[in-house]
C-alpha cells in the first residue's frame, strides 16, 4: 500500500509490470520526440519509467494480482475503443440539424442502431471475444442496407442473422504470440486457454 496525492491521501496499491524492450524503445522515442518539440530532452526518470506500466488502484492485493490489474486496464482501453467506434463509425456525436428536437431524434435513432449492432454481436455464437469492434461496425454499416432490403422482401430474422454472421466471420482479431490481444489475456487469466 502507498499514499497517493498530498491533499486527499488515500490507501492504494501500486502495481508495476515490466514491458517488452521493443515497447519501451517506442515509448522512449515518443519521449524524445515530445521533448524535442519543447527544445529539451526527457529526464532520466521519464526514460527509466518507459520500461514499466505503472498502475495505481484501490483494489486490495488479495483480490487481484498485478497481472490481473494490468489485464483490466487493457479491458478499460477496449471500452475507450468502443466509444471511439461509436463516434467514428456511427457518428453519434454529429448531427446535420440545429433543431433541438431533430438532434434528439437523430441521437435516439443512432443509439437504437448501436443497440441493434451490439445485440447482433452478442448473439453471434456466444460472444465476440476475438472480434474487432471497428471491423464489426464497418461490416454492419456495409450490410445495413442489404439487411433492410432483405427485411422488406420478407426474409425471416433467422436468415438475416445468418447473413450478419457470415459477414462478421471476417472481423476476427488473430491470436498473437507477441503482444497478445486483450481477449487472449482475459481467457488466459481465467484458465480457458
Amino acid at each position: 500500500m502507498g499514499i497517493v496525492g498530498q491533499a486527499g491521501a488515500f490507501g492504494c496499491a501500486v502495481d508495476c509490470v515490466s514491458v517488452a524492450e521493443a515497447r519501451a524503445a517506442r515509448a522512449r522515442q515518443r519521449l524524445y520526440a515530445y521533448a524535442g518539440k519543447k527544445d529539451g530532452k526527457p529526464s532520466q526518470r521519464a526514460l527509466a519509467l518507459a520500461d514499466w506500466v505503472v498502475l495505481i488502484t484501490n483494489v486490495p492485493e488479495e483480490l487481484l494480482s498485478a497481472r490481473e490489474v494490468w489485464v483490466l486496464a487493457r479491458v478499460r482501453w477496449q471500452v475507450e475503443i468502443l466509444f471511439r467506434v461509436w463516434k467514428s463509425c456511427f457518428r453519434i456525436d454529429a448531427c446535420r440539424s440545429r433543431n433541438v428536437w431533430r438532434v434528439l431524434c437523430e441521437l435516439y435513432a443512432k443509439l437504437m442502431g448501436v443497440v441493434l449492432w451490439h445485440w447482433l454481436l452478442l448473439v453471434y455464437r456466444g460472444g465476440v471475444w476475438d472480434r474487432s469492434l471497428y471491423k464489426a461496425a464497418r461490416a454492419f454499416q456495409r450490410l445495413s442496407v442489404v439487411l433492410e432490403v432483405c427485411w422488406r422482401c420478407g426474409w425471416g430474422l433467422g436468415a438475416l442473422l445468418e447473413l450478419f454472421e457470415a459477414c462478421l466471420a471476417t472481423c476476427r482479431v488473430g491470436k498473437r504470440r507477441e503482444r497478445p490481444a486483450t481477449f487472449q489475456l482475459m481467457l488466459e487469466s481465467e484458465g480457458l486457454t
